[in-house]
């Protein structure tokens, strides 16, 4: 019976995670959000160093999701884990193997990104 209190507890918390995005993006408020928290920062950071928007934004977004793999705050990531009965040790133990080349392509990819920007 644990084992179905887990997933279910995972399930609902996912579920959670998924219906304040709904909330936010239907309500026309997720927009508003990301420009006051993220693109006021990053887009005169990126004028300042002479990269473009595109390229920023694109770095930052590698950044984010190579993080989410490791980070044991992460909801969904825990979620998903505890659904798949896999311990966080387990899952930095494989990912941690996986991660530079993860890297090295992001960083490749957002070298491209600056290069060929407008």
């Amino acid at each position: 019976m644990t084992c179905y209190k887990k997933s279910i507890y995972a399930a609902v918390i996912i579920g959670l995670a998924r219906g304040i995005l709904i909330i936010a993006e239907q309500g026309m408020i997720i927009d508003t959000v990301l420009n006051a928290l993220a693109m006021p920062v990053l887009a005169p950071l990126g004028d300042l160093v002479d990269i473009n928007r595109e390229a920023v934004v694109t770095a930052y977004q590698f950044g984010n999701g190579l993080t989410n793999l490791i980070s044991p705050t992460g909801g969904v990531l825990l979620a998903g884990l505890a659904i798949a009965r896999i311990s966080f040790g387990q899952w930095l133990k494989v990912i941690f193997k996986l991660f530079p080349i993860l890297w090295l392509v992001a960083v490749i990819f957002a070298a491209i990104s600056a290069a060929v920007g407008i």
